[in-house]
């Protein structure tokens, strides 16, 4: 059931706990699933452009979506059509990660302005809760201010470290996560996929 449940998109699998769970006690005569095949990227394609692996989608990324984001009205298209797909689908509520850099780009860092440009998305029928993205390959120290104004702002629920962990250290993100644990937002945080354990050890403590 494990693997099976794996096999999903993370998109099905946001149904599953709408489900009710059949009356049965077994089911015979499945035939046998491949589950490497499932999980691969082999059939993904966006718009006609296929997808392979995860990194023709980074450069998929940074071809189409990142200058897309740098217009305030790119960024609006992209996030409205999130959203509207989300409620088309029945979901009522929606954590969303949005980059601190869309922040730094389309604003110009003022903070006050993307605030701003982020309440217009309020719809009655879903719920959006904001999430800082903080992308360890795109930081710099000259952004330290700026996202400590967007976590000290009290509109955003909590704070995400991503992407690759070789870039810099953890140790670089202390002081936004002390301050987040301060004010009580959520703390998420990718690591352990490229410097295993140790870093996983890091993040925790």
């Amino acid at each position: 059931q494990r693997r099976y449940v794996e096999s999903l998109s993370s998109y099905a699998r946001m149904f599953l706990g709408q489900m009710e769970k059949p009356d049965v006690e077994s089911i015979e005569g499945l035939s046998n699933v491949d589950f490497r095949e499932t999980t691969s990227m082999q059939g993904m394609f966006i718009g006609n452009e296929k997808i392979t692996n995860i990194q023709t989608l980074i450069e998929y990324s940074r071809k189409y979506i990142t200058p897309l984001k740098s217009s305030e009205k790119g960024l609006y298209l992209l996030l409205k059509g999130n959203f509207e797909n989300c409620i088309n689908t029945g979901i009522e509520f929606v954590s969303t990660n949005i980059d601190f850099k869309d922040c730094v780009r389309t604003f110009n860092s003022d903070v006050s302005s993307f605030i701003e440009f982020l309440k217009q998305f309020e719809y009655d029928s879903l719920k959006i809760q904001w999430i800082i993205e903080i992308s360890r390959d795109s930081y710099k120290s000259e952004y330290k201010d700026i996202i400590m104004d967007l976590i000290n702002s009290n509109f955003f629920a909590g704070i995400d470290l991503v992407s690759t962990e070789n870039c810099i250290p953890n140790s670089e993100f202390v002081c936004f996560y002390e301050q987040a644990n301060k004010l009580g937002l959520i703390t998420k945080v990718h690591t352990g996929e490229q410097l295993g354990p140790d870093y996983i050890e890091q993040c925790i403590y």
